[in-house]
């Protein structure tokens, strides 16, 4: 199963690259069509959003694995192994409703918005909406993980015999 989500991450982190180094070539062809060939490119903004939407939202399933996401910890300095466990545990429920939650809304919206169409690429702004729900299927699967994972390893009450 570790080899299974070992991959998963990878390919999740190769997604990432991929919109990141795509932001940055598009950015610099603009550059070079716009200063040096007099003539900018009418399409590259929007793909550029489209890009850097897209390495936020899927970066952000990746910030739950890696515990990577803002936290206030002063509360937590002074709790108990055992409060921390299940603290985190309904932190990471509540996470997984806002996830359903992102998952639905941004389904709904993205399918309402398939005839919109956008100005300079004139593809539907749907498949660009869809960023949303693929992304939080990805989060609502991080966050059973990272649940599971502090659950059963990071909190889990030592044992004294150890």
């Amino acid at each position: 199963m570790k080899k299974f989500w070992d991959t998963y991450d990878r390919f999740l982190k190769g997604v990432i690259l991929f919109t990141s180094a795509a932001f940055v070539f598009l950015v610099l062809l603009q550059i070079f069509c716009r200063y040096i060939l007099g003539n900018s490119l009418a399409w590259s903004e929007e793909m550029c959003k489209l890009l850097f939407f897209a390495t936020i939202m899927f970066g952000s399933a990746i910030c739950i694995t890696e515990d990577r996401h803002i936290v206030i910890d002063l509360l937590l300095l002074h709790l108990t192994v055992k409060i921390k466990r299940y603290y985190f545990f309904g932190i990471y429920a509540f996470l997984f409703v806002v996830c359903l939650y992102l998952l639905y809304f941004g389904y709904t919206f993205a399918i309402g918005n398939m005839r919109q169409l956008t100005p300079a690429m004139q593809i539907p702004f749907g498949y660009v909406y869809l960023v949303t729900p693929a992304a939080s299927i990805l989060m609502c699967i991080n966050t059973v993980r990272a649940a599971i994972h502090d659950y059963r390893v990071k909190y889990a009450p030592k044992e004294a015999n150890v």
